[in-house]
């Protein structure tokens, strides 16, 4: 994985990676210049068989037009912001490109991980299957269609936490960073906004903002993993809601109450935030993991799986209470 300082002086990305907007004053002034189109970048990948192997899954890109940033400078945040809202409002166009795994990738992940990653279906934009020789072709044609939207455009790539997107940058398509003038790791807007060197995750920072989990994580009817398309989506929602001077208190309040450290530091909106947040994830992986084990069990052993054994202990509970001298036989009979 190519590390920042290799970037600074890698003659491909150093020119790029130098023009780095880390502060809110200057990314007023990009939004004020008039020029400025920001395009978000997101990728998707998996290990196959260690953390230090990953394979690059899924690409996601979109465009916020230049006549759409002059808009964040008055930006009106309603009181429960919705993704689908802020995409149509600021003409997003947004692009998801599914890699194309080979079977014997695919045989790789299920041998070391016991599944191909099923995500998401993108709720913005289109979709497009694509092999990873041609992903950087598709990648620079989008941003050029994007270039017909606005005449001389200044695109900025952006993204929340953009480690491992410089890596593939500059790994898989070098030929796009010339297309770009700068680039906004929007982790170093939110910690100068808060003077803080931590902040929350992406997810968590659209909670603090008003924005319902549910509402950023999609649902898991068709797909469980992560999108790679409606994540840069809600990456432009952080770099809009930042102008808002409502929300930059929020953040501020609310790293000032983690840097508290105390448990009983947190609002009740905050709470309710962690909990549902919490409940919703415990069920989900419970039921991903009762499914991926009915998967392997046959009709006539239910009995014996997971939800069997659930059973059979409320069963002995029930019975040892009304029969206390029988508890022992109870549950050799149950579980034998």
């Amino acid at each position: 994985m190519a590390t920042y300082e290799q970037l600074k002086r890698n003659p491909d990305s150093r020119v790029l990676f130098n023009n780095r907007i880390t502060t809110m004053n200057n990314l007023y002034k990009v939004v004020t210049g008039g020029k400025s189109a920001f395009i978000a970048l997101d990728t998707e990948h998996v290990p196959v068989e260690n953390e230090t192997n990953r394979i690059l899954h899924q690409v996601g890109l979109t465009y916020l037009p230049a006549s759409s940033t002059a808009m964040m400078l008055n930006p009106s945040i309603p009181g429960r912001p919705h993704l689908s809202d802020f995409y149509d409002k600021y003409q997003l166009q947004s692009v998801t490109f599914n890699i194309e795994l080979s079977d014997q990738l695919r045989e790789d992940l299920i041998r070391f991980r016991g599944h191909v990653p099923n995500r998401r279906p993108s709720r913005f934009g289109y979709e497009q299957k694509i092999n990873l020789d041609s992903l950087e072709s598709a990648i620079i044609e989008f941003i050029q269609s994007c270039s017909n939207s606005d005449p001389n455009p200044d695109f900025i790539i952006v993204r929340f936490e953009m480690a491992a997107e410089w890596n593939y940058l500059s790994k898989n398509f070098p030929r796009a960073m010339p297309y770009f003038s700068s680039w906004i790791d929007l982790r170093d807007i939110g910690k100068e906004i808060a003077s803080v060197k931590v902040l929350p995750r992406r997810v968590s920072m659209l909670q603090t903002f008003g924005y319902h989990w549910k509402d950023i994580k999609g649902s898991n009817r068709n797909g469980s993993a992560d999108n790679a398309g409606d994540d840069t989506v809600s990456t432009l929602a952080i770099a809009n809601v930042f102008f808002y001077p409502e929300n930059q208190d929020k953040l501020r309040s609310r790293v000032a109450r983690q840097k508290g450290g105390k448990t009983g530091s947190l609002s009740l909106d905050d709470n309710k935030i962690v909990l549902s947040q919490a409940m919703g994830t415990a069920e989900i992986k419970e039921k991903q993991r009762l499914r991926e084990f009915k998967k392997t069990q046959s009709p006539e052993s239910d009995f014996d799986s997971l939800e069997g054994g659930f059973y059979r202990a409320l069963l002995i509970g029930i019975l040892g209470n009304k029969y206390p001298n029988e508890t022992t036989k109870f549950s050799a009979w149950a579980f034998p």
